[in-house]
């Protein structure tokens, strides 16, 4: 890679935090996105960081600084990171110190004014754009991010679909569209496309996988493979039980609102979900709650006996989402970007809270307006900015349930 002086290029090495700093914000980059995303070679990347703090602080990389923007967009998503984990607050909930907000939203900048994201012609770029959607997503601007990501899916076809970074993205597309209800922008039925193979770059040269059967296995390919299977799943639920969420869907179509499912379907889904869950890792189980839920909720309404059925295996889900979360809480964990644990949560918490508004006899003792209480407090606390959770505590408001510590 050119590195050329450069006196006063907005992307001079005089910009970057100490190579410490730097190193210890890409790591907290890395844990919030590696866990489930894997598209990147981070051993291959803290090599390349270390050659480029070996400069002189007035260089830059010139015309070629692929590099120096996808380092910029990891420090804008580590600097965030960083923020929400070791921020305190005031009586009202604000954070003290904007410090570590401000430089994340300085790196965004520049990665994003340095970058176009509709000619992404190289794997950097493309890396480039991923982290600047997870940014986005983690500072609550998801209506942004529909529009990356159907630019990242035009450049990944162009460039020939590069194994981790195309299901990276096939993932946004299908979880976006799941949480927001935008029509999905690629249909998978349409593509043939094997998944990424779960060994460590190392093993795998240009002739293939190296070694086998004594390739060294990656546990966090295994993780992020299993996690794009039920992902899978997610986007037949969406197929078949959301059908405005689909692919190519005309205006005409998308104003007809009745939609007929067959119980069939819904048990041939139950019966994948059943199947990928023998053997499956238990971090992961917070997202198969969450296709749970997208696969019984449209039969909330119904009173008929298989869609009560539904219904209540719905609000079986919603308990354990709860009970899911609190554990995750309890342990000081957080899988995945917090934007999806603050929708799924209050999603299940504000379903108990319809469930036992609609009960019968509310003389009986009933663990529903509990689990709700338990829900709404998660979700103050995942939320760690008031923007990110305002809507939704607005609406436990309404619902009757206080609100502690947060004014929206």
């Amino acid at each position: 890679m050119l590195f050329t002086r450069s006196g006063n290029n907005l992307s001079s090495l005089g910009d970057l935090p100490s190579f410490e700093t730097a190193k210890e914000v890409c790591q907290a980059a890395f844990n919030e996105t590696n866990t489930l995303y894997c598209f990147i070679d981070t051993p291959a990347f803290f090599l390349m960081l270390a050659d480029l703090y070996k400069l002189p602080g007035d260089y830059s990389m010139g015309k070629n600084n692929e590099f120096l923007n996808l380092l910029f967009s990891i420090l804008a998503l580590g600097f965030y990171v960083k923020n929400k984990r070791h921020s305190k607050r005031n009586r009202s909930g604000d954070l003290i110190s904007e410090t570590r907000m401000e430089q994340g939203r300085k790196y965004f900048s520049c990665a994003r004014s340095a970058i176009d994201i509709f000619d992404c012609g190289t794997i950097p770029q493309l890396q480039t754009v991923l982290f600047l959607i997870f940014y986005l997503q983690s500072t609550a601007g998801l209506d942004k991010c529909y529009s990356y990501i159907k630019l990242a899916q035009q450049s990944a076809f162009q460039m020939g679909l590069h194994l981790k970074i195309f299901w990276t993205i096939q993932k946004m597309d299908i979880s976006m569209s799941a949480i927001l209800g935008y029509p999905k922008i690629l249909n998978l039925d349409t593509i043939d496309q094997e998944m990424p193979t779960e060994v460590f770059e190392l093993n795998i040269t240009e002739s293939g996988v190296n070694g086998y059967p004594g390739a060294k296995w990656s546990v966090l390919l295994q993780a992020s493979n299993a996690h794009m299977r039920l992902i899978l799943i997610l986007d037949k639920v969406i197929k078949y039980i959301y059908a405005n969420n689909r692919v190519g869907r005309s205006v005409n179509e998308a104003s007809d609102t009745g939609h007929i499912v067959d119980h069939a379907i819904v048990r041939e889904i139950e019966d994948d979900l059943q199947q990928w869950r023998q053997g499956t890792l238990k971090f992961l189980s917070l997202v198969y709650a969450h296709v749970q839920m997208m696969l019984y909720r449209p039969f909330l309404s119904y009173i008929s006996g298989k869609a009560f059925a539904c219904a209540s295996a719905y609000f079986g889900v919603c308990q354990n989402v709860i009970q899911i979360v609190k554990e995750l809480q309890e342990r000081g964990l957080v899988i995945g970007p917090r934007w999806f644990m603050i929708n799924i949560t209050s999603f299940a918490t504000l379903s108990l809270v319809y469930f036992n508004c609609q009960r019968t006899n509310l003389s009986r003792p009933s663990d529903l307006h509990s689990d709700a209480q338990v829900g709404h407090e998660a979700t103050r606390v995942i939320a760690q900015r008031k923007r990110d959770a305002c809507s939704f505590l607005s609406a436990f408001k309404v619902c009757g349930l206080p609100v502690w510590g947060i004014g929206c």
